[in-house]
């Protein structure tokens, strides 16, 4: 039996006639008799997604990873909550299919496509492009085909936010301006709802537990005896080569 922690979500205003949504489901926290690799939670309801449950269930890792990306929002640690939003979609999409395929530009464009919405602010090419200049040059509008000359992100600091995106133009300068908050709370529904098609799949929750996240007493049969981070998977021998131990500060 697993406890489940519901993801409540604030009142949205009604979207454009040419969007489809459905029903947001309240709820409160409750259990589910499922396996403890899930945990449960309360999506926005988006676009072609008629959601018909008060919770949805996402594998374990999953989950740690996007409560990574909202501890980064709750401490101002924007940096890397936007690096997490870009890089959840090929995640996401890498956990459908081999580890012998590259996921490529076209799974990551049916994530961002298939599972978001509107408020997200940016299409499918525009966010692809927006990632891969911020994760291989650290400059977000780098990418030869990104359409601006600048992205400007407000602060997860900032009262003010956007919900969407503003594309500004002064002469021949451009600029793309959304709100880390938004955006990074955006790419969360996201998963959310790609849970819906993907997060009970076996061969996704198997492919889960091998996913860079916390091991508690290490990875057998390599290191063992502490919490480490780590991906691949435990052999379950619970013998490791190497057995650390903490120390303590007055050692």
């Amino acid at each position: 039996m697993l406890h489940g922690a519901v993801i409540p979500y604030p009142a949205l205003p009604l979207p454009p006639a040419d969007v489809y949504f459905a029903h947001q489901f309240g709820g409160v926290a409750g259990t589910s008799d499922v396996s403890p690799e899930y945990r449960t939670g309360i999506p926005h309801c988006g676009k072609g997604n008629f959601i018909m449950s008060s919770e949805i269930v996402l594998p374990k890792n999953i989950s740690n990873i996007i409560d990574e990306m909202k501890n980064a929002l709750r401490y101002n640690i924007d940096y890397a909550a936007i690096l997490i939003a870009l890089t959840i979609p090929e995640i996401c999409m890498a956990l459908t299919i081999s580890k012998n395929t590259n996921v490529g530009k076209k799974l990551y464009l049916k994530f961002i496509d298939d599972y978001c919405d509107y408020r997200l602010g940016i299409d499918g090419e525009t966010c692809y492009n927006l990632r891969c200049g911020l994760v291989h040059r650290g400059n977000a509008s780098s990418h030869v085909n990104f359409p601006y000359d600048n992205v400007i992100f407000l602060p997860s600091s900032s009262k003010n936010t956007i919900v969407g995106g503003m594309k500004m133009h002064i002469e021949e300068l451009s600029a793309l301006q959304l709100s880390t908050k938004n955006f990074c709370e955006q790419m969360e529904s996201g998963v959310l709802r790609w849970c819906v098609d993907f997060g009970q799949q076996q061969t996704v929750l198997a492919a889960d537990k091998e996913l860079l996240s916390p091991r508690e007493n290490g990875v057998a049969p390599f290191v063992g005896g502490v919490p480490l981070i780590a991906s691949g998977l435990d052999d379950g021998s619970n013998q490791f080569h190497l057995v650390l131990t903490e120390v303590s500060k007055s050692d």
